[in-house]
């Protein structure tokens, strides 16, 4: 691939600002002596000028309000997390020796207090798979090391295993808040690709319309994991998603810059689901021009050709 088509396929993420630094200064430096990109670039900042001036979608009141509560639920725990003791949960602790239990929860509480400030009760002992008590919320920096993703999908329950000061087996619907942080986590940080890829595959089982951050945990994996069956199967999560602006950026990103072909594919599959295609036309358009997989030139340039028809018609 010569310089300028070169520059020309990285115009739209430069001016979406997802290149990485080193990369936006050759973007910068090809564009100052090349006029045949700067004609480019003009012509895709024009039509992003255009776009941008069009009505936005506003989210309904529904949405509205359930974004409220959920915002003040969370504001209510940050100013009681200081003042009141971590209430019973429902999570669940393999059984201990009650001498190794009383040791550990010692040494657990002095790392604790040492890293959060908060204070903990101790907790008894009790049958496999009882109820942890007092564990009012999990934060990803105490957790350690996750080694476990059991997902049975028949039920909708989730078992989880991780290190956390102590080792300890948490169970829940794949809908619970905490079973998705701690998935989220196991995208972002896993080391065994088996196991990003099993937690990406429950999170895919999530609600139908996920939490921001199981959303950004997808996308991260979609974007940046080395494994491409990791990427995929985030790809095939996020696609009902793609009128949220941040994944569909993302869809962008990874049409005109994965290796692989197969979540390449994945990603124009997704931005043909966007109602207005005129809004990604300069990617489908670099992508039908560029992209060395047949296919994927061939259903940009079907996408482009249904959205002029639709022009037309209107």
């Amino acid at each position: 691939m010569s310089t300028d088509r070169h520059v020309e396929k990285e115009i739209p993420l430069y001016l979406l600002d997802e290149l990485e630094a080193a990369e936006r200064a050759r973007v910068e430096a090809h564009l100052e002596a090349c006029p045949r990109c700067q004609a480019e670039l003009r012509a895709v900042a024009s039509l992003h000028r255009t776009l941008q001036a069009r009505p936005r979608w506003q989210p309904g009141e529904p949405l509205l309000q359930r974004l409220r509560g959920r915002l003040t639920q969370r504001l209510r725990q940050e100013r009681g997390a200081s003042r009141a003791p971590a209430r019973a949960g429902r999570w669940r602790l393999l059984p201990r020796p009650a001498l190794v239990w009383n040791l550990a929860w010692v040494a657990a509480a002095l790392v604790v207090g040492v890293l959060v400030g908060r204070s903990w009760r101790p907790v008894e002992p009790g049958p496999a798979d009882a109820d942890l008590a007092h564990v009012e919320e999990m934060r990803e920096p105490l957790i350690a090391d996750i080694d476990f993703i059991d997902f049975d999908p028949q039920s909708g329950q989730v078992a989880i295993r991780f290190k956390r000061v102590q080792d300890l087996l948490v169970r829940g619907k794949v809908q619970d808040a905490r079973i998705q942080t701690l998935l989220a986590h196991a995208v972002r940080t896993e080391a065994n690709p088996g196991r990003r890829l099993a937690a990406v595959k429950v999170l895919r089982q999530s609600a139908a319309s996920p939490d921001e951050d199981v959303v950004d945990a997808l996308i991260h994996a979609m974007k940046r994991d080395s494994v491409a069956g990791v990427r995929l199967r985030a790809a095939q999560a996020l696609k009902g998603l793609v009128q949220r602006e941040p994944v569909r950026r993302a869809f962008v990103a990874v049409l005109l810059r994965d290796p692989n072909p197969a979540v390449r594919i994945q990603a124009i599959e997704a931005l043909g689901r966007v109602p207005n295609v005129e809004e990604v036309a300069p990617y489908l358009q670099a992508a039908g021009r560029e992209d060395e997989n047949a296919y994927i030139r061939l259903r940009a340039g079907e996408l482009l050709q249904n959205q002029k028809m639709k022009q037309k018609l209107l």
